[in-house]
């Protein structure tokens, strides 16, 4: 027979924090006073209490007060009575004695308040607890222990974070006066800006007049079918942030020495065709040399951090936890949603649920770092069955939940790809289909070839490309066969 463990054994004497006079003198004001439960309501639920039957009793109160019914002794014992429930309370005699034992409700505040600390403490105990058992079980063969070790880590966090978060009760609102002269403090912010850029920005005049640029707290989605350039709109995105600030860059689509190789083309000129092929000329080695040096030379290059490992949602929220502490990050970039995967804690099992959720955690993610968080996602196949194969709201692949949770949507949308005699075939529309900041609008950028980014369309190459969309209309319209009847 082995020895027992040590630790096993000193657990096994211990109890969970707790305090059955304290819950007792709160069951027992309230049988005393029934006003006394306004003081409570807000601060305590059954699951706070540690016994089973005072759980019960504090549900039964809380069913009778909150219909405006009486919960004395009598009335309360007859409620459990006709629910079947009044032995599993303890009875009409236990009822009795609280309400005898207890003097009166005059401190049933401070009796609340010592309930709740002794729940939090459990509460806090369950979830180490748990933590502790994974790291006692056995990694099971072939796993990956590491991001084993990630998630149960970022999961104590997370379940960490929520208690304390409960357990905060100091008012957090805030007067209308006060909300009015910070909207001012902001108004007067933005009349300094000469360029309209009050986030951070976005590498496009269009698009920064549009939204202002990217904004703390907000989690931005841009959507597209394949093809549509949704990477070559997170680099740019990157790359412009980058000049001023610090950006994280989650790539599931490409690896860091493809992200790289792109870089250089934004920073240098030389195509991304010319590079894959190998075949320089002289003054295009230069022309990267040159890039490189100004990039490194500005800070730029030594601003962006990329993460292109398989990504779980609790590597990326620990990954940004760690970037945004020790890096400064100001913005994170993440390609593409629909790639991320839930934990094994999280819900799994059908894609829309798995998006669903990781779609909620970016958005408070991006609350609790306080910075922008850019999601590119794929969109429904069926938009290339439409005959206008613009992206909508809710074409997010998977998961309405992203059109819910997002605070600005921009969908891109290139006729080129669909019609190949069009001429036009680098602008692209940016179409702001959801702005928690202002109007919806469509922008265009211009896709260059040679830097791998997308600039500014100018008037002309719009009512160009305008003009030529037009004139395919009307040519589909006469070249269409009539029909016989």
């Amino acid at each position: 027979m082995s020895a027992a463990n040590p630790a096993t054994t000193y657990e096994s004497l211990r109890t969970a924090p707790h305090s059955i006079a304290s819950e007792q003198s709160v069951l027992g004001g309230l049988l005393l006073d029934n006003t006394a439960w306004s003081k409570v309501k807000d601060l305590l639920t059954e699951t706070d209490f540690y016994r089973q039957d005072h759980r019960l009793i504090f549900r039964t109160a809380k069913e009778l007060l909150s219909a405006n019914q009486p919960a004395d002794v009598l009335t309360m014992s007859e409620y459990l009575d006709q629910h079947g429930n009044l032995q599993e309370a303890g009875g009409l005699a236990y009822l009795a004695i609280m309400a005898k034992d207890t003097p009166s409700s005059a401190r049933i505040i401070s009796y609340a308040e010592i309930v709740k600390t002794k729940s939090i403490k459990r509460q806090m105990i369950a979830v180490l607890s748990e933590s502790a058992d994974e790291g006692y079980r056995k990694t099971e063969l072939g796993s990956n222990e590491k991001n084993q070790i990630s998630n149960t880590i970022q999961h104590c966090i997370r379940e960490l974070a929520k208690i304390d978060a409960a357990q905060m009760d100091e008012d957090k609102s805030m007067t209308l006066a006060k909300a009015q002269r910070e909207g001012i403090d902001l108004i007067h912010k933005y009349s300094l800006s000469e360029d309209g850029v009050i986030g951070i920005d976005t590498g496009r005049t269009s698009l920064n007049r549009a939204i202002g640029g990217w904004h703390d707290t907000d989690f931005i989605v841009i959507l597209g079918r394949s093809g549509m350039g949704k990477t070559i709109e997170a680099m740019t995105n990157v790359y412009a942030a980058a000049k001023t600030v610090p950006v994280g860059f989650f790539s599931s689509e490409m690896a860091a020495i493809q992200i790289g190789i792109r870089s250089l083309s934004t920073a240098s000129g030389v195509s991304t065709v010319d590079m894959r092929l190998g075949k320089l000329e002289e003054y295009q080695w230069a022309m990267m040399a040159n890039g490189i040096k100004n990039d490194k030379e500005s800070g730029l290059s030594d601003r962006v951090f990329i993460n292109d490992s398989s990504l779980e949602i609790s590597e990326i929220e620990r990954q940004a936890r760690i970037w945004v502490r020790e890096k400064g990050v100001k913005l994170i970039v993440l390609d593409y949603i629909q790639n991320i995967q839930v934990d094994k804690r999280g819900v799994t099992g059908e894609k829309i649920k798995e998006v669903m959720e990781v779609s909620s955690r970016l958005k408070q993610l991006a609350k609790e770092l306080s910075v922008p968080i850019i999601g590119l996602s794929q969109a429904k196949q069926a938009i290339d069955t439409r005959p206008d194969k613009r992206p909508t709201a809710g074409d997010a692949a998977w998961a309405s939940q992203i059109q819910n949770d997002a605070d600005v949507m921009i969908g891109l949308y290139r006729h080129g790809y669909y019609d190949k005699s069009f001429q036009a075939k680098a602008v692209c529309e940016k179409i702001i289909m959801k702005n928690r900041h202002g109007e919806e609008s469509t922008q265009f950028d211009l896709f260059r070839t040679s830097h791998s980014d997308f600039i500014d369309a100018e008037e002309g190459q719009i009512n160009a490309y305008y003009s030529e969309i037009n004139r395919s209309i009307e040519t589909k319209k006469s070249t269409r066969q009539p029909r016989d009847f």
